[in-house]
């Protein structure tokens, strides 16, 4: 989406452009979505579920996406009305159709999309970039001049040495929930040329997928997978303990990221039968289906007429009963009498108190990372402060949150900028359109 949007606003304004895309298709994670794009209704209520993230850069997300879906629409991407949910506003729009219309329209602007090319270095040269590309599949090297570039390459959750270094949590563990082609290409290569990078490194969006066999061979359903309602469950580690607030979040985000850092990144998601007939998925249908859904795919999901009968039937899976038990009780006496629980329950509170019981292995899962290049509001990236170049720009109009020097001509958009979503979802569509559209005009006007 970043990389598209970028494109297409670039062409707009008379650039010559490339795109150099990694895989054998365009659309990255793009293609794998539900074609939602989304964010919240306004900048208050961004900071109130994402107060870690940059609020300059949430500002602009919130401010710009209503102008910019029309923007979208004008080149032909059909999307269904607005729509109000999760404390926030968007459009859904078909993956396929909206890829096929952008790159059409990329196209016929005489823009160039090449396909099989992974970027490999960057280099500075006298007023302008050296962009070093291979071929993904003969390893033929490339090197490409130009005015500027723009970083869209997805983020690094693809790269299991970098998931291992900036996450902290075991790559084997973790499920890959996104297209496998995003592996840090752009963040190393600007952190070689002298790129900041933001805080939330260790920050990560994604939804915890039903533990089934073979999973990643699955990995073209990892929606139907996705267990949504995890912020209305009782999440149980494979020792039996609650190990997060299992409220707190857009989503259930967050309680997906504290999985990941649970033996094996695996857990089970406990509910009854209220739960799992009133709470509504993201398409609108109750969690029943979800976890109906991962049973037919082959988890093991357990259900029970009483809640003693769940406790055994998790230790027959390999928790301990005696803990699951005091776990259970513990959480139903706080909710009751109002007793201290850690870890607390802020939202949904509710026990498990109506039958039939469910309990759904769980496993942790990646969709993108958080944190990413330090940019400022044109998608400049910025350059470390410990970095000596001639090659940099402050525009002198902008407030002081953007005075850091950036890098002359390198542009960042969609999930390398780094820190817009952090322990909090903002919106990954819907912020690769806002900075994918800002970074492809700011680009163009360096051209000569």
């Amino acid at each position: 989406m970043a990389g598209l949007c970028a494109a297409l606003a670039a062409l707009e304004v008379g650039a010559t452009v490339t795109v150099i895309e990694k895989s054998s298709t365009i659309g990255g994670s793009l293609a794998l979505s539900g074609g939602l794009i989304w964010t919240f209704e306004d900048f208050d209520s961004v900071r109130l579920n994402v107060p870690t993230g940059n609020p300059a850069l949430q500002e602009l997300v919130v401010d710009s996406l209503p102008g910019e879906l029309d923007w979208l629409r004008s080149l032909g991407v059909q999307m269904g009305p607005i729509e109000s949910l999760v404390n926030g506003i968007g459009r859904r729009a078909s993956p396929r159709q909206a890829i096929q219309a952008m790159a059409g329209t990329i196209r016929a602007s005489g823009g160039m999309i090449t396909p099989d090319s992974s970027l490999e270095t960057l280099e500075e040269g006298d007023e302008s970039l050296v962009v070093r590309v291979r071929g993904t599949i003969t390893g033929d090297e490339t090197q490409i001049l130009c005015q500027s570039a723009v970083l869209c390459t997805g983020g690094f959750q693809g790269a299991a040495d970098l998931v291992w270094t900036w996450l902290g949590v075991r790559p084997d563990d973790l499920l890959l929930r996104s297209n496998s082609y995003s592996r840090g290409d752009g963040l190393i290569a600007a952190i070689n040329l002298g790129a900041s990078l933001t805080n939330g490194l260790q920050s990560f969006y994604g939804h915890a997928l039903a533990d089934v066999p073979d999973l990643q061979e699955t990995s073209d359903n990892f929606r139907g997978l996705s267990q949504y309602y995890g912020k209305h469950a009782v999440a149980l580690n494979l020792c039996g303990d609650r190990f997060a607030d299992e409220s707190v979040g857009t989503g259930e985000e967050v309680l997906n990221e504290q999985l990941s850092r649970q033996p094996h990144a695996r857990g089970f998601y406990l509910v009854d039968g209220m739960t799992s007939a009133t709470v509504r998925l993201p398409n609108g249908e109750p969690c029943i289906q979800a976890i109906r859904q991962a049973e037919d795919a082959g988890a093991k999901v357990i259900s029970a007429p009483t809640i003693d009968q769940l406790i055994a039937r998790l230790a027959e899976a390999g928790l301990p009963a005696r803990r699951v038990e005091t776990t259970l009780n513990d959480f139903k006496q706080a909710l009751v009498t109002g007793a201290p629980l850690y870890p607390p329950r802020a939202a949904n509170r509710r026990t498990l108190t109506e039958p039939p019981f469910y309990a759904v292995p769980v496993r942790a899962a990646i969709t993108f990372t958080c944190g990413g290049l330090a940019v400022d509001r044109k998608m400049r990236v910025l350059r470390r402060a410990c970095q000596k170049s001639a090659a940099v720009e402050v525009d002198p109009t902008t407030d002081d949150r953007d005075h850091a020097p950036a890098i002359a001509g390198l542009f960042a958009a969609g999930v390398d900028v780094g820190n817009v979503s952090c322990r909090g979802y903002v919106g990954g569509l819907a912020t690769a359109l806002v900075t994918g559209k800002i970074a492809g005009f700011e680009s163009a006007q360096r051209r000569s």
